[in-house]
């Protein structure tokens, strides 16, 4: 008996030093998730919403992938932009947008990468490429006045290479942030209301009509979440990808259902 014990004694602290040990990583809660799109299908104009919400966007002009970041990325042409049909669950009033991104365009000014609009003043969520500062910047638009807030990154990302892009917003907290490669680049107060607008989601193109402005490359592993995520979670992004960053376990259930087998152990 005082042996079994024993060995229940050890074995409980073996676990708490094998789950405290290790350093902890932030992870995406699945409730907060919009969509998805990680482009891994092999071929096709679809791109499937990873999610399981079903905001599937339909590729137009060429569909090929090739190797990406996390598996397959879609290969962007001068011709190449995603739509994803409006639903209301695209509409909102928080959100962190995050993605993959590989190109070295000159659009001749601001190359469009994801918007949700329908045109300048109506951008509640919008990414681009600055390609005279080569840097990223995230745009909100003001109905009222019929012009748009933006910040932008620091880190140059007209490249060639691998750089991943994240913005966030919240209505309530009324700030802008943009982070290059995991970092916190850029913030800015914003004072005007956040529109909301019934287009189309689109990849690579400015606008709900859609149309690529110029900009090649590839892009990987979009991700849109109806929260802002805290800086430690989209580092956990940008080191592991979206797969590996979502978890619906933390530590402390673990530990639970660890000691409850120890205890019935004869």
């Amino acid at each position: 008996m005082k042996l079994n014990q024993r060995l229940v004694g050890m074995t409980a602290c073996l676990i708490l030093a094998v789950l405290f040990s290790v350093p902890s990583q932030a992870k995406i809660d699945p409730e907060t998730i919009v969509g998805q799109w990680l482009f891994d299908e092999d071929k096709g104009e679809k791109v499937i919403d990873a999610s399981g919400n079903g905001h599937d966007g339909e590729i137009k002009g060429s569909n090929k992938r090739v190797k990406g970041k996390f598996g397959n990325a879609l290969e962007v042409g001068a011709d190449t932009w995603v739509m994803v049909p409006p639903d209301d669950k695209l509409k909102l009033t928080a959100y962190t947008v995050t993605i993959w991104l590989n190109t070295k365009s000159d659009c001749g000014g601001w190359c469009g990468i994801l918007s949700k609009s329908n045109d300048n003043p109506t951008r509640t969520y919008s990414m681009y490429v600055n390609a005279n500062t080569k840097v990223a910047g995230m745009s909100i638009g003001n109905e009222k006045t019929g012009k748009w807030t933006d910040v932008n990154g620091t880190t140059k990302v007209n490249d060639g290479k691998w750089h991943h892009i994240a913005i966030s917003y919240d209505e309530k907290e009324k700030v802008q942030r943009i982070y290059t490669n995991g970092k916190l680049e850029g913030q800015g107060d914003l004072t005007h209301d956040l529109p909301q607008n019934d287009g189309n989601l689109v990849f690579m193109a400015w606008h709900s009509s859609g149309g690529n402005a110029g900009i090649t490359g590839m892009i990987d592993e979009i991700g849109l979440y109806n929260t802002v995520l805290d800086d430690a979670t989209i580092k956990s992004i940008h080191d592991t990808g979206l797969v590996e960053s979502v978890t619906v376990v933390d530590a402390r259930e673990k530990l639970a259902t660890q000691w409850s087998r120890i205890k019935s152990s004869p």
